[in-house]
């Protein structure tokens, strides 16, 4: 992924072990990586789904930029799924 890439990062579980936990995995290990709203302008609030779950590695914050679809969830009528979006980092250019 070349610097200010996007990846999108989605299972069709909503197996936290799978989803969060591997979401803070990456920005654990590999510090070159960043999660970003789903939306342009932080507009995740107009986005479908649920916020991550806590108590696998997320901030808050980082929990409301990914969403699980819950085939529970009667107001969803979907089968369950997780989405996050990762961009990796520009490079710093060191000055001369």
């Amino acid at each position: 992924l070349k610097p200010g890439g996007i990846m999108t990062y989605s299972t069709c579980t909503i197996n936290a072990l799978e989803n969060e936990a591997n979401i803070a995995f990456i920005l654990q290990h590999h510090h070159c990586m960043e999660l970003v709203p789903l939306l342009p302008n932080n507009n995740n609030n107009n986005f479908p789904g649920n916020y991550g779950l806590p108590g696998h590695g997320l901030t808050d914050k980082q929990r409301s930029y990914v969403r699980r679809f819950d085939p529970l969830d009667r107001d969803l009528d979907c089968m369950g799924f997780f989405i996050a979006k990762l961009q990796k980092k520009q490079l710093k250019r060191p000055r001369a």
